[in-house]
């Protein structure tokens, strides 16, 4: 055996190690991840879970306009309904990062984590941004 195949048994041996170790998340006890970003009033099926996700409206926005000089990052909260294979949706509140209790960061429904990964528009001055304008990112994951 050549160095070069050794080499190359030894890659291919490595590349089917990684793909046997990576579990699907439909497995039992598989990890999940995966990002949906919505507008206002637009509900989602999320794929490979049995999660609906409606992005109603950003109940309260007090994120630091990028042109100011503030003491707080601030946040904003942003009501969903979810449901959990078809069940009728609860409402649910998740606030970005940034303000001062840290709570309403994550809610977790049917055994899956929801948190915001992102809110834009970022407020540019202290203008209201209009709620048509709004497009939330929302993380989901199991472990």
């Amino acid at each position: 055996m050549s160095f070069s195949s050794g080499l190359r048994s030894l890659a291919t041996a490595a590349l089917f190690a990684a793909t046997a170790a990576c579990s699907s998340p439909n497995e039992p006890g598989g990890t999940f991840r995966t990002e949906v970003t919505l507008r206002p009033g637009e509900v989602t099926a999320v794929a490979s879970t049995p999660l609906r996700i409606g992005f109603e409206r950003v109940a309260a926005d007090s994120r630091c306009p990028a042109t100011a000089l503030c003491i707080q990052a601030g946040d904003a909260q942003v009501v969903f309904n979810v449901s959990v294979s078809g069940s009728g949706a609860a409402e649910i509140r998740l606030r970005t990062v940034g303000g001062t209790t840290g709570q309403e960061l994550i809610a977790t429904v049917g055994g899956y984590e929801l948190s915001i990964a992102g809110l834009q528009p970022y407020p540019e001055s202290s203008t209201p941004i209009p709620s048509a304008d709004y497009r939330v990112t929302v993380s989901i994951s199991r472990e």
